[in-house]
């Protein structure tokens, strides 16, 4: 025996008119464990029957508000019926869009107008949009389809090439609000309190969709505040011309500004220094310690090999490494690179019997470059880190890997032009930093999801 279940709908108008209709039937068998509440396809069926009749009700009150002049109050004719389909969160709906003459009081303007196409100007909701938007930044289009169709009243006809459009006409939106803000975001305050921050900027490669064999450069960052969370920022270089602009809005939001206070870190790669430099010049730029150290720790291997050799030797050779590391630890780099002269000096006494020397030359010859090109940029890393600053950029490694690796699939080859890079690296930003919500308010101000910050172990997850 099946227990009947009817759901009504009470629409109460502005004259306390009651309304009832009859939304959904449902028979349900309670016998077995899987007969007990609603199922999911019961559930679509319900929302979408619901989201019908809640919104014809509403477009229906909408036209009767402009069914008059506004001018004399004579009602407009209908000059003809046209249907629009509505793409929403719930299934799509087909809504009857009359066309209006115009009133005969008024003698400018178009002969007729279609007052549903100026309430919906786009004819996809944007919760839709929404929900496209932010889980394709963080999956494929595809895998979007197919959860958005899996929990949703979703139509059959929903492909990932219209998720991409939509997402992509997101990022484009982003990036005329960034383009079209003032130009004073783009220059530091002169009012308030410098907070300290930490910025980290580095640069991935993908695979170029129509050159197969090459690839493209993209830079992600990331800004981190004392006290406070940090936001990440991303571009293809050949896709943006003010990079400048995109990392002072990321600090604005922050509550930070280019200044003294904030300190750029880089791992020493030609390139990267430069982009620091244009992006603020005012800044600290300090070497990353944590490049600094691997090539310590290389150089080191190699003298436990040579300590098998000659055990003297090599271990006053061990004895100048750790001395450089000392002084370069304590931002002094030119007694780092003179300590470092006796190992350079005793490594030419196993030239002839260490296997690996050539490695080992090589080795030191870029060690002596690096410091000797990045000297300017090693501070006193000592009080910074007793201090509890940001002396490494680990941080930037791991964004790298959750910004490209988990959605551009640069181990699966992917493809990409540098404009859909570049776009989809703006949405998929707001999305980890929990913007993406401000910026549909930005075109939607009643827009009323919550969204909470997306973190980056639930993505590499």
């Amino acid at each position: 025996m099946a227990v009947r279940f009817k759901l009504q709908l009470v629409v109460m108008a502005d004259d306390n008119e009651v309304c009832i209709d009859d939304v959904v039937v449902l028979d349900k068998q309670h016998e077995q464990l899987e007969h007990i509440g609603l199922s999911l396809d019961e559930a679509k069926m319900l929302l979408l029957e619901l989201q019908r009749q809640v919104v014809t009700r509403q477009i229906a009150a909408f036209l009767a508000s402009r069914a008059a002049c506004t001018n004399c109050g004579w009602r407009l004719g209908t000059k003809d019926h046209k249907t629009i389909v509505f793409r929403t969160l719930f299934g799509n709906l087909e809504l009857a869009s009359p066309r209006l003459r115009r009133c005969a009081c008024q003698h400018d303007g178009p002969l007729s107008t279609s007052p549903l196409v100026e309430l919906l100007p786009e004819h996809t909701a944007p919760e839709l949009v929404y929900l496209e938007s932010k889980w394709s930044s963080l999956v494929s289009y595809g895998l979007t389809v197919k959860a958005l169709r899996d929990f949703l009243p979703i139509d059959a006809r929903l492909s990932a090439t219209s998720v991409r459009r939509n997402t992509l006409r997101v990022a484009q939106r982003c990036e005329r609000d960034l383009y079209t803000q003032d130009e004073v975001v783009t220059r530091p305050s002169r009012s308030g309190q410098d907070l300290p921050g930490v910025v980290g900027i580095d640069g991935g490669y993908l695979r170029h969709w129509e050159h197969k064999h090459t690839h493209f450069v993209t830079i992600v960052g990331k800004s981190v505040p004392t006290g406070g969370e940090a936001k990440c920022f991303g571009f293809v270089q050949s896709q943006d011309s003010w990079p400048r602009r995109r990392l002072m809005a990321t600090l604005r939001a922050q509550g930070l500004r280019s200044g003294p206070k904030l300190a750029f870190l880089s791992d020493g790669e030609d390139s990267i220094r430069s982009l620091q430099w244009h992006l603020s010049p005012r800044a600290q730029h300090l070497l990353d310690w944590f490049h600094l150290a691997m090539r310590l720790q290389r150089l080191r291997q190699f003298l436990v090999g040579l300590t098998h050799l000659d055990a003297a030797v090599g271990t006053q050779m061990q004895t100048a490494l750790e001395r450089t590391k000392w002084s370069l630890w304590h931002g002094k780099p030119k007694q780092a690179f003179d300590r470092f002269r006796e190992v350079e000096w005793r490594m030419w006494q196993f030239g002839s019997h260490y296997a690996k020397f050539s490695a080992l030359t090589h080795a030191v010859n870029e060690f002596q470059r690096y410091i000797d090109q990045n000297a300017h940029l090693i501070p006193d890393y000592g009080p910074r880190w007793r201090a509890g600053q940001v002396i490494s950029t680990a941080f930037i490694e791991s964004l790298v890997n959750s910004l490209l690796a988990k959605r551009f699939a640069k181990k699966q080859s992917m493809q990409w032009t540098p404009q859909g890079a570049h776009l989809l690296l703006q949405v998929r930003t707001r999305t980890l930093n929990g913007d993406l919500v401000s910026t549909f308010r930005k075109s939607y101000p009643d827009f009323s999801l919550v969204e909470e910050r997306v973190h980056q172990h639930l993505i590499a997850a």
